[in-house]
């Protein structure tokens, strides 16, 4: 075989004739999470092969995203390919007129790659400035283009940007819940905002750009689903962290939106100016012994489940509770926010010890109902005596309410869940504690995200070397070398 070539229809491409050692490129270990049904069985992720593609005689189907590894794999193999594009796009070139601001020297070389290649995924330093990008692709195309994310503080904060636009009046729709807060707009615009949930009810069929921020969180079954239904749109995606998922399920976000085309670093935003640099303060946290074990009534030695080894450790450890508290006391004096694990109970028992800061989680979570009880999370949490004298639960939109507070520096010192870790913009954010120990390296870009926008004083992330126990122990040095790798001037206290 000497040359092949690839037609190219929306999300599904098809080559003919193929090598036969190409289904082995394109077959990978995918994982998902699973939860033990047996009394000991802990949570865990399983990996299984998976082939990602179909084979219909000499041709082999497979998702578009993928065109550009197939394409390599031919010329190591020295086969000439042949791309057709079957889709009928046609896309007026980009107006640069249209530009209100001089581009980032980033944004320059972002735009180039972006006006030629038909789908990729663009790696941008959290701060970088992915919605800017984003807003001006927007202003720049006359295309229609649908922007989306599973991440609805973040549509919230593009869509009123958009709204907001030169050049973009009266051109954008904004569908599903995000119209309480960002507006709603005619429908039918050529820009769409929408949640990923509500993907298929954007006007998909004529849709030529989609733009996902934060791509790497775009894994779940449904949102697979429906982009697969989207018949022939160039599909983009912005992250700070695009690979690296404990799932491994990488491959998947690459079969639709492609290949990483474009990095900026985040040491290469400090020196372009855009970005703070961070320095992270590592306090040494030595609490009383955390057992993760227990003996059964056999007598075996077990692990204690994950989720209770994860409260235990951080969320019921009153000394290391009392201890942050006492790390926070030494920055009182500037805007701080305190990120917490996803568990409401850990924002409330440090509450009892930081009472002049303010909770911040979703109002959903606060008002849910537990198992088949009538009992909510509110009254739980009450009855155990965290909720504090006269406290009101916060109400519909609640969270955004108070990041609009805390950029006007109404509120500058909060305690919050995971609804503020990721997307959301507080540039006046100075010091971030990271009480939530969570080790994955995605988690730690994210949500140190929240203190790099270029300020007068440099940012603090302030994070904990639990040595109360060897697990705990591992995690911290895992966070440790995750800051590492990112380019961040670590400091051990």
């Amino acid at each position: 075989m000497t040359k092949s070539k690839i037609e190219r229809f929306g999300t599904v491409s098809r080559l003919t004739p193929y090598p036969e050692d190409l289904k082995a490129e394109l077959t990978f270990k995918i994982g998902r999470s699973v939860w033990g049904k047996g009394r000991y069985d802990d949570f865990r992720y399983e990996s299984e092969i998976q082939n990602l593609y179909e084979l219909d005689g000499d041709t082999i189907i497979f998702q578009t995203g993928f065109i550009p590894r197939v394409c390599r794999f031919l010329k190591k193999k020295g086969i000439k390919v042949v791309v057709e594009d079957h889709t009928g796009l046609d896309i007026p070139p980009p107006d640069f007129s249209k530009l209100t601001e001089t581009p980032r020297e980033w944004q320059v070389k972002a735009f180039k790659i972006f006006n030629n290649s038909p789908g990729g995924i663009f790696n941008i330093g959290t701060g970088g400035g992915k919605t800017r990008m984003i807003i001006d692709i927007c202003r720049v195309y006359n295309a229609n283009i649908v922007v989306t994310s599973q991440k609805s503080a973040i549509l919230e904060q593009v869509a009123m940007a958009l709204r907001q636009a030169p050049f973009l009046k009266g051109e954008v729709t904004v569908l599903g819940t995000l119209r309480n807060t960002a507006g709603g707009g005619k429908e039918n615009n050529r820009i769409t905002v929408c949640h990923s949930r509500s993907l298929l009810n954007a006007p998909i069929t004529d849709c030529q750009f989609l733009l996902y921020d934060e791509v790497h969180g775009s894994v779940s079954d449904k949102t697979m689903e429906d982009l697969a239904k989207i018949p022939n749109a160039n599909m983009y995606g912005f992250s700070a962290s695009p690979t690296g998922r404990p799932d491994q399920r990488d491959p998947i976000i690459e079969g639709f939106f492609g290949p990483i085309v474009y990095t900026v670093t985040h040491k290469e935003l400090i020196e372009q100016g855009i970005v703070s640099p961070v320095e992270v303060h590592m306090y040494r946290c030595s609490t009383d012994y955390i057992p993760t074990r227990y003996v059964d009534k056999k007598g075996i030695e077990r692990d204690l489940k994950f989720a209770t080894r994860m409260k235990r450790g951080y969320v019921r450890n009153e000394g290391r509770n009392r201890f942050i508290s006492k790390v926070a006391q030494k920055y009182k004096d500037r805007p701080i926010m305190i990120l917490c694990r996803d568990d409401l109970e850990h924002v409330f028992r440090l509450l009892k010890y930081l009472p002049d800061f303010t909770p911040v989680y979703s109002p959903a979570s606060i008002h849910s109902k537990i198992g088949n009880s009538k009992k909510t999370r509110y009254g739980q949490l009450k009855g155990w005596g965290l909720i504090p004298e006269g406290y009101k639960p916060l109400g519909k939109n609640g969270q955004y309410w108070l990041a609009k507070q805390f950029r006007e520096g109404k509120i500058t010192k909060v305690i919050t869940t995971s609804c503020w870790s990721t997307g959301i913009d507080l540039p006046n954010l100075e010091v971030l504690i990271r009480a939530d120990g969570d080790r994955g390296e995605i988690e730690g870009i994210q949500s140190s995200g929240r203190i790099v926008r270029k300020k007068k004083k440099d940012a603090v992330l302030v994070d904990f070397y639990d040595c109360f126990n060897s697990l705990f122990e591992r995690r911290s040095l895992d966070r440790e070398r995750h800051y590492k790798n990112i380019g961040y001037k670590i400091r051990r206290l």
